[in-house]
């Protein structure tokens, strides 16, 4: 360290009245300490970065399990209007389920995948 910055302190004139022993030495020694300093710098980006990418993640996968929550009670809402709707059939409303059993199939894999984790915990 005592090296590098002796070389950073002297002035380029004097480097030539120096031994080349000692040119090398410290100038092996300035290239050290600004490798590892620009390491250093480097991991500090990379870290930086990497938190900017994972807090992007999480604001995208917030929204999007919003979206699917909002997605979801409205499927369940349509559903409970069809149980409770009293001018149609029995068989007519079964009808009407069979038909958007995709719908269905769809809610029942998100309540299971998002809501039930959570009640659990």
């Amino acid at each position: 360290m005592a090296y590098a910055q002796r070389i950073q302190a002297r002035r380029p004139a004097k480097v030539c009245e120096l031994k080349a022993s000692t040119r090398t030495i410290e100038l092996i020694f300035f290239l050290r300490v600004t490798l590892l300093e620009l390491s250093d710098a480097l991991l500090y980006q990379t870290g930086r970065r990497v938190s900017d990418l994972v807090r992007q993640a999480y604001d995208r996968t917030t929204v999007r399990q919003a979206r699917s929550a909002i997605e979801c009670r409205a499927q369940l809402v349509a559903i409970k209007a069809l149980v409770q709707d009293s001018e149609r059939t029995a068989q007519e409303r079964l009808k009407t389920l069979t038909l958007d059993q995709a719908v269905l199939n769809g809610a029942s894999m998100f309540f299971e995948r998002e809501l039930l984790p959570r009640v659990a915990e």
